[in-house]
């Protein structure tokens, strides 16, 4: 029942494209580089069940299943007088996790709400820095403390070859998953014909093949890691953690106007931490198998 509702949600949250829109990517210019990024889009994502062995004290012999809803908005807009690139996002995440065993079973409804700003100041010589800083909440909303507060900033080098290749070196700090983290920022944008590579790390990274004018495979290896407090006492943890690698072909089928639709399976491994006050209770690796993913949305 849980996935029919969640594929009725992604049917809803499907945007509307305005009148005139332009069907594809934005021309390309050395001044205006082409980009191929979701301007809207909502994916629904399964995970299948992972055991947390019965050596977690505070939880028992418990399995997680898993199901996530990620709906998001993005776009930018270019100055041209200072010659400065804005950028802006914001992504809604739902979590429906499944805690059963023990004699017992809890599902809870995880949320996180986040908004980015960002700005790529353009330089002469092709080079650029960029900036961004991203903020939001996460937890089941049955309360609010500010351990709930999540917030990631970066900042890094960028440079321009052309419109078709693009190389961001820098540095990113987040407290999204687990702790207060600082990791390196690379990202990687090659376009060459019907080829598209993007890598970022610490995010993930795609290959894909254009085989005509609407349709086109790749293999896609995302990292999303999220953190959610919980506060009903009644729940299996106070803090939830997981980290979700997926790795795996897709196929992306444009419908109109800039409008697709993305299917994709593959490989997931799942990290998972619990948490009980300050104390952790359990932190499991899982290599969970299988995963199914689908995306809709609408693509500048």
């Amino acid at each position: 029942m849980r996935w029919r509702v969640a594929l009725v949600l992604l049917l809803l949250a499907l945007p509307r494209p305005a009148r005139g829109a332009p069907p594809t990517a934005t021309s390309a210019s050395p001044d205006h580089p082409r980009y191929h990024v979701p301007v809207a889009f909502a994916r629904y994502a399964y995970f299948g069940d992972a055991e947390v062995p019965a050596d977690c004290a505070a939880c028992g012999d418990l399995h997680l299943d898993g199901h996530a809803l990620r709906v998001g908005l993005q776009g930018g807009h270019r100055l041209t007088g200072p010659r400065l690139i804005l950028t802006g996002a914001i992504d809604y995440d739902l979590a429906v996790v499944t805690a059963s065993g023990a004699g017992r079973q809890d599902e809870a409804a995880l949320h996180a709400l986040q908004a980015r700003v960002g700005a790529i100041k353009q330089l002469a010589g092709g080079w650029g820095l960029l900036v961004f800083v991203r903020m939001g909440v996460a937890s089941d909303f049955t309360d609010a403390a500010w351990t709930d507060l999540r917030a990631s900033t970066g900042a890094g080098v960028v440079h321009f070859w052309g419109p078709d290749l693009r190389l961001t070196v820098g540095f990113t700090y987040s407290n999204n998953f687990i702790g207060e983290l600082v990791l390196p920022l690379v990202h990687l944008q090659l376009n060459r014909g019907p080829l598209r590579l993007t890598l970022m790390i610490p995010r993930g990274a795609a290959l894909w093949v254009e085989l005509g004018p609407r349709f086109e495979v790749g293999l896609e290896a995302q990292a999303v890691a999220l953190r959610f407090g919980l506060h009903r006492r009644d729940r299996f943890t106070d803090e939830y953690s997981q980290l979700n690698v997926t790795a795996g072909p897709a196929a992306r089928l444009t419908l109109l106007r800039g409008t697709f639709v993305t299917a994709q399976g593959g490989y997931n491994v799942r990290y998972y931490r619990l948490k009980s006050g300050q104390e952790e209770t359990h932190s499991l690796l899982t290599f969970a198998g299988g995963f199914a993913a689908l995306t809709l949305g609408y693509m500048y």
